[in-house]
């Protein structure tokens, strides 16, 4: 362990510094090593902070690559479908609605790039409403739903 990391983390090197991560580290030693600076804590809650946010960014890139294999799969299958019903019922189109709402800027996402009308319906079931009934043309209802997807947080302007 190097001396600044010994700094961060608040700790001497001797008899913990074996550890990975301060919350493996028994409490009776940790009171033994504990400053009155607060060090301690603040390792433990940037230990903490950082292994949620792994967390999420792991589950992000999952569902990420998860959903982009499913688009693959539902294009390339259905691409010689004409009707709209035979695209969305599809089974890789199925299982990415059962991503649920995880997966809506990804759709909407997707939908910007290429703007497939299957994905309206999925839009409209996660949404709960048409948010594009208004639109007299396709081009329309693209804008209304890309227009919803960054007013509500799923896209960035």
């Amino acid at each position: 362990m190097r001396e600044s990391e010994e700094k961060i983390k608040g700790f001497p090197c001797s008899s913990i510094s074996h550890h990975k991560n301060p919350n493996d580290i028994p409490l009776w030693q940790l009171r033994q090593y504990e400053n009155e600076d607060g060090l301690y804590l603040a390792a433990r809650e940037y230990y903490l902070a950082e292994d949620s946010t792994t967390k999420q960014n792991t589950e992000a890139e999952k569902a990420k690559r998860e959903f982009d294999v499913l688009v693959k799969e539902w294009k390339e299958a259905t691409a010689h479908f004409s009707s709209e019903r035979q695209q969305i019922g599809h089974l890789s189109f199925l299982k990415i609605a059962v991503l649920g709402k995880k997966a809506l800027p990804l759709i909407l996402d997707e939908f910007r790039r290429e703007p497939i009308p299957g994905w309206l319906s999925i839009l409209e079931a996660f949404a709960g409403n048409d948010v594009a009934s208004n639109a007299t043309t396709y081009k329309e209802a693209i804008e209304c739903w890309i227009n919803w997807g960054k007013a509500n947080g799923y896209l960035k302007a």
